[in-house]
């Protein structure tokens, strides 16, 4: 992973003190304490210091296509990690990321129907670490500073995502020629975000460990790997910058984009039986750095042993294969996954379940073509399988790099298809609807009775080449309207950076079979005598309600 340039600072500052990653080697997980201890003493400063290697390159070129991922599958927004010390300032931790969310946001496990957990709760409860003061000026949502830890002013690690990119959007709008032109900077609407973000004591954060592995994703075969199938002196490093951070969730996601393109998470508790094994170890391996190791150290040293199974871990993504779109269920390779109800099977049995009884069809949207139920209706686990499986995922995230330089990435656009609606409702998040092109044909197309409701829209997106920024370019080809016989058919555009915490977007964007099955199956299931639903209002901007409308097929 880069280097934080607080922690470069403090390292230098304190050469004795150990950080998170290096946790597992000082407690002997990696090899002998003594052998550590003599490293850290005699070899780091040298030309023999460890300065990276093909896989440690690798890691850190893939984190940010890897946080985009994690985002894009949990609907959260990851913010900086920043750097926490104890504090003494001989122990310190820089998390890949940080997740905002509600305290009354309910456990993973416990997250069923959103009848019992607001959409609008939950985008807002991992989105928005940032609030608007009664002056208008915008402030970053601080935590309440801890009696074991200090969080060091911070650099980010990558490309900023300022607050104004949380209270401002892009501007998205038209041209002459019809198309609309993009821009990074600017804003033409201000999102107004909940009161309840001024006060740090309505929300909690939960932090981000990344790991992108360079040829397999991590197995419960494989030796080092605790009983959750994740490597013990990573569990080690998690557990450490819970302490340190004062958190009490850590998300360990691991991505592997070659030779296929494969991922997994787990969410990890803090054990504060764990910290109160490995602190006093750790102080006292980096004493034995500072002033020397005893006398009676030697290889054969080790500390007592701690018991892993003692840590609550969850699953959070259950192993899947993008490039196949096929779930992983190695009962000897995922024997932790296992023992969990597996979203991708249940998700079979409501497919199977629905059949072609297309009378459950009428109130669904583009959902039903991957679980067989509407979003509302589905777990949380069963939410991010949703997603993992939609045409989006696998063209932005599946390995497009070349044969001959892993370092170049193709850019790429793809045409796909969704419902009007969530491209306006994605453009209302990003706070950019009010003067763009498409708000000038919503209101046309709401004077317009005769046609489709909520027709299909082709939308490219673009592969981004830095994954830094956190949004993918889209581009909307918006249907044509004709208010009178004389008026001409012109095409018309849109674009707008859409950030990729905004799964329900990514995820409604079908392929052109996952779009026709949906007409079809829509049309096989509106009476004839229905009449179309006419525009005296627009619809709510709610993320569930448009979906139990019932829609005109084209």
């Amino acid at each position: 992973m880069a280097q934080h340039p607080e922690k470069l600072k403090w390292k230098a500052a304190h050469p004795h003190g150990l950080s998170a990653s290096q946790f597992g080697m000082a407690l002997g997980f990696c090899g002998r304490v003594s052998d550590y201890v003599h490293y850290l003493r005699n070899i780091v400063g040298t030309d023999q210091e460890f300065k990276g290697n093909a896989c440690t390159a690798h890691g850190i070129h893939m984190e940010p296509k890897a946080r985009a991922l994690y985002e894009l599958l949990t609907g959260c927004r990851v913010h900086d990690g920043g750097f926490f010390v104890t504090s003494d300032r001989i122990l310190g931790c820089s998390p890949d990321g940080q997740i905002y969310h509600c305290v009354e946001e309910q456990p993973i496990e416990q997250q069923g129907r959103l009848s019992t957990w607001s959409p609008e709760r939950r985008r807002h409860s991992c989105s928005d670490g940032f609030s608007v003061n009664d002056g208008g000026t915008i402030k970053e949502v601080q935590l309440p500073s801890s009696a074991c830890s200090v969080s060091v002013p911070f650099k980010t690690k990558w490309r900023p995502r300022s607050p104004l990119s949380l209270i401002y959007g892009p501007i998205s709008h038209s041209t002459s020629d019809g198309r609309s032109s993009l821009t990074e900077s600017g804003a033409s609407t201000r999102k107004t975000l909940s009161a309840q973000w001024e006060h740090p004591s309505h929300h909690r954060v939960r932090l981000l460990e990344i790991k992108s592995p360079f040829r397999s994703l991590y197995k419960s075969t494989k030796p080092g790997c605790d009983a959750f199938g994740i490597p013990a002196h990573y569990m080690c490093q998690i557990q450490g910058q819970l302490a340190i951070a004062d958190c009490e969730e850590c998300d360990f996601f691991v991505y592997l984009d070659h030779p296929l393109c494969q991922v997994e998470a787990w969410r990890v508790r803090r054990s504060r039986a764990f910290w109160a094994w490995a602190e006093p170890n750790l102080r006292s391996v980096s004493s034995w750095v500072k002033d020397g190791p005893p006398d009676w150290l030697n290889r054969s040293f080790a500390f007592t042993d701690f018991d892993f199974r003692t840590i609550e871990v969850l699953p959070l993504v259950f192993p899947f294969d993008i490039t196949a779109r096929a779930a992983l269920k190695d009962l000897r390779c995922f024997a932790f996954f296992t023992r969990f109800t597996n979203p991708f099977e249940s998700l079979e049995r409501r497919r199977e379940a629905r059949g072609n009884d297309g009378t459950q069809v009428q109130s669904q949207d583009w959902c039903v073509a991957y679980s067989g139920s509407n979003w509302a209706d589905i777990t949380e686990y069963e939410r991010i399988a949703v997603v993992a499986q939609t045409p989006a995922v696998r063209i932005l995230f599946a390995s497009t790099e070349t044969d001959g330089d892993e370092t170049e990435s193709l850019e790429t656009e793809v045409e796909l298809r969704c419902r009007f609606s969530s491209w306006r409702r994605a453009l209302q998040e990003e706070g950019v609807f009010e003067g763009s092109a498409t708000a000038v044909f919503w209101n046309e197309w709401r004077r317009t009775p005769t046609v489709v409701r909520d027709p299909f829209v082709k939308v490219t997106l673009r592969v981004p080449r830095d994954w830094d920024t956190g949004h993918v370019g889209a581009r909307c080809r918006l249907p044509s309207v004709r208010l009178s016989k004389a008026d001409a058919l012109d095409a018309r555009y849109d674009t707008a950076f859409i950030q990729l915490h905004q799964r329900l977007f990514f995820a409604s964007l079908l392929d052109d079979d996952g779009a026709d099955l949906c007409v079809r199956e829509m049309a096989a299931t509106s009476p004839t005598t229905v009449k179309p639903l006419l525009y005296g209002t627009p619809p709510s901007v709610g993320v569930i309600s448009d979906s139990r409308l019932r829609w005109q097929g084209e």
